[in-house]
């Protein structure tokens, strides 16, 4: 059999992924499902229902080609025990295995190179889950690891066929994302060759159709590459299908194999191309063969001499050779759904009998917070918060593209902090789920009328979730901007006395997206190329977690400022689905933890994004999860009390400087850019809006120059503030921009924060 059971043989040379010996690793299980702790190391599963799973998502190395088999050691209370075990990638296909258990000790081996055979990707493992598959079961699962050395896989088959897109999903589109947003690619409900829709595709003389990574790139071991294709016209068409190796010449040549293709007319063609040897050509070599490890591209092109074409495309796949990889595999129908996304109703941060990594006595959960350094003095300072609910009809224009979003995945709120320091005029904070602020002077004008709150007395801040609804929609606008009215009148009207506290870790959540190869160059962002990952930390990132917290007489929290950096576009070239991204995620597990309202301060991200970055709804959420998580335990660990009256106390002050104007300014008779920037201070806490989107390295050069021992970088608006070398290259937010802008806002924030703080520049 390719999956043996065996009793337990003696330990070898491996990587352990779960011992159980520590609460961490119980808090990477999920589900429906009776955890507990095994009398000895292990984790007790009580199966009381059959095809409830219990499961766990990226809490292992991705990789799996380096090793040579997963390994499962697990007891079961009595013989005929069957489980159901899942394995998937990133792209969620699944390959479901049964599992007869005998009673006792049951060790499970399950080889790497029939993973890879079943179609997985094994260098991008996502999840495994086990599951009761007949009856009730219990089962305690002592040991999970990966052992011994992979294999050379390039000559060994695939089996069964994996589609790419069948045109069906909410993310068909998204598959060519920027062919999409051209308009060249749009789901129809006509010419489907299996479901409900098909792909329109219109390709024209410049206007290609195209998928850049957004697919299963790793096609070793298939046969071939087909699809369906639907000819309207009377006449025949030409056109050409496309495969495009890496384009990073470290990694490739970048062969381009090309496939002439004629449709006749008025009928579906099933279009093969064999993938075995195949070549193509090459600007940079002789023509050669393609690496089928790396498939970036795949392509549809027009006919040269062709009109333009519109054709309808459906069912892309991959074949493999006929037959299973394994002898007792589990229909995929059968496979209960698992990951973040399918548990996203039920999750909430971790809590019960594992939910300690020790036992703090400054914390109860969330739910109540002891500062224990806190001035005796009575507090000076008021807070009140409020969060109000602005979600956009489902139909809304996503907020960075021209869809229309299909649903929502979460909601998206505004949130107020209003902070009253004793002696000084009332401060607003108005915080939304969107790409940026907008509406300032008509919501700032609002409220000096209502509350009296002065406009130089408000600050702004924006998570930059990519996944928001459009500004230009008039309903969306009016609604958020409502929403921070009434936001702001609840936190003014509840405002009571606070004590300030501090809780800060490290996290390697995020990753600079500007990459930079072993050549020394900047070969492109790092979502467009996942086998680049070993190149993820290239170049240096700010990894500062801190979680700022109010905390009330009764020492419950009345709000939380959680501050990591990272860009909010986990979705968006995933799903027209509305959805605060992970930053959501994150404040609303806080939220719910705590019971207070808790912002996200989204830090220098310009050239910054979370790890899995256009990967899927399930890993967006699960970053989300990991920043509360470790926003959390920093908060159960230590938590330091700060005075807000020191330094400049709770106070506003705005600055600008001065930069080189951009071509539309020139255009325009401007010489010279206004860069402003905001400085909100908490005693010796510092936010700076740099009202755009900083590089991190000038960020962090603000920090290290700052004044104020503690100090965040924020953004309301968008916009890119680059280093120098990107527009000599002429990469990605250098557009109508100008390689001194970084600097200036740099130095007009340091010079802000040491005013601020009383001294001298």
């Amino acid at each position: 059999m390719v999956v043996v059971v065996l009793p337990s043989a003696g330990a070898c040379a491996d990587s352990t992924v779960f011992d159980f010996s520590s609460p961490e690793q119980f808090h990477e299980w999920h589900g429906d499902v009776r955890v507990e702790r095994a009398d000895r190391p292990g984790m007790v599963l009580r199966f009381e229902k059959t095809g409830q799973p219990v499961w766990t998502c990226w809490a292992f190395p991705e990789d799996w080609e380096k090793f040579a088999k997963l390994v499962i050691e697990l007891d079961a209370d009595k013989n005929g025990t069957e489980l159901g075990l899942a394995l998937s990638d990133e792209g969620e296909y699944l390959v479901g295995i049964s599992l007869p258990l005998r009673k006792g000790r049951n060790e499970v081996s399950v080889p790497v190179r029939k993973l890879f055979e079943a179609g997985l990707q094994i260098g991008h493992m996502r999840g495994i889950a086990l599951w009761a598959r007949k009856n009730p079961a219990a089962v305690a699962v002592r040991r999970v690891r990966l052992a011994g050395s992979g294999v050379d896989l390039s000559n060994v088959p695939r089996f069964g066929t994996r589609v790419l897109n069948d045109a069906e999903g909410r993310s068909a589109e998204f598959m060519f994302y920027y062919s999409h947003q051209a308009g060249r690619v749009r789901a129809v409900p006509e010419h489907a060759a299996g479901g409900e829709r098909s792909l329109m595709i219109i390709l024209t003389e410049k206007g290609k159709v195209s998928s850049w990574g957004r697919f299963p790139h790793d096609w070793r071991g298939y046969e071939s590459y087909a699809f369906e294709a639907y000819n309207p016209e009377e006449v025949p068409v030409k056109f050409e299908a496309a495969l495009w190796d890496s384009h990073v010449p470290f990694v490739s040549n970048r062969y381009i194999a090309r496939l002439p293709v004629t449709l006749p007319p008025k009928q579906t063609t099933t279009v093969t191309w064999d993938l075995a040897g195949l070549e193509g050509e090459s600007v940079r070599a002789p023509r050669g063969r393609l690496k089928m490890k790396y498939v970036q591209s795949l392509r549809f092109e027009r006919g040269e001499g062709a009109d333009t074409i519109r054709l309808y495309v459906d069912n892309l796949r991959l074949v493999g050779k006929p037959g299973r990889a394994f002898e007792r595999m589990i229909a995929p129908e059968e496979i209960p759904k698992f990951g973040f996304e399918h548990a996203r109703d039920k999750l909430k941060l971790p809590v019960g009998p594992f939910d300690r990594l020790t036992a703090p006595s400054n914390v109860d959960g969330l739910k109540r917070i002891r500062i224990p350094d806190a001035p005796a003095r009575p507090s000076r300072l008021r807070v009140g918060a409020a969060r109000v609910k602005v979600t956009p009809r489902v139909g809304t224009r996503m907020a960075t593209d021209r869809s229309k979003s299909v649903a929502i995945l979460d909601d998206l709120y505004v949130r107020v902090l209003v902070l009253e320091e004793q002696g000084r005029d009332p401060i607003v904070w108005l915080h939304r789920d969107h790409v940026f602020s907008g509406g300032q002077p008509t919501v700032s004008r609002i409220l000096a009328e209502r509350l009296k709150i002065k406009p130089e007395n408000t600050f702004w801040s924006a998570t930059h979730t990519h996944s928001s609804g459009w500004w230009g929609d008039k309903a969306y606008r009016e609604g958020m901007m409502s929403g921070l009215i009434e936001a702001a009148e609840k936190a003014h009207a509840t405002m009571k006395p606070v004590r300030v506290a501090i809780a800060k870790t490290r996290a390697k959540f995020n990753y600079n997206r500007v990459i930079k190869g072993p050549d020394g160059k900047f070969p492109g962002n790092l979502y467009e190329m996942y086998y680049l990952n070993y190149l993820m930390d290239s170049r240096p990132t700010d990894e500062g977690l801190a979680m700022i917290w109010f905390v009330g007489p009764d020492e419950k929290p009345v709000a939380g400022i959680v501050c990591y950096t990272a860009h909010g576009n986990m979705l968006c070239r995933v799903a027209p689905v509305i959805s605060g991204d992970w930053s959501g995620w994150t404040q609303q597990l806080l939220e719910v933890a705590s019971g207070a309202v808790v912002m996200h301060v989204n830090g220098a991200e310009g050239d910054v994004d979370m790890r899995g970055n256009g990967v899927s709804v399930c890993r967006t959420i699960r970053a989300g999860w990991d920043v509360a998580r470790a926003a959390m335990g920093a908060t159960e660990k230590k938590v330091i009390g700060i005075d807000p009256g020191a330094f400049a106390g709770v106070s506003v002050r705005h600055g600008a400087g001065v930069g080189t104007p951009s071509e539309s300014d020139r255009g325009k008779g401007i010489t010279e850019r206004v860069l402003k920037v905001d400085v909100l201070t908490l005693g010796p806490i510092a936010f700076v809006d740099v009202r755009g989107e900083l590089w991190n390295r000038f960020g962090r050069e603000i920090k290290a120059n700052s004044p104020f021992p503690h100090t965040y970088i924020n953004m309301s608006s968008g916009g890119y503030f680059c280093e120098e070398f990107a527009f000599e290259q002429k990469l990605y937010g250098t557009w109508n921009r100008q390689p001194d802008w970084g600097g200036v806002v740099r130095d007009a924030s340091v010079k802000r924060l040491n005013e601020a703080a009383g001294r001298r520049p």
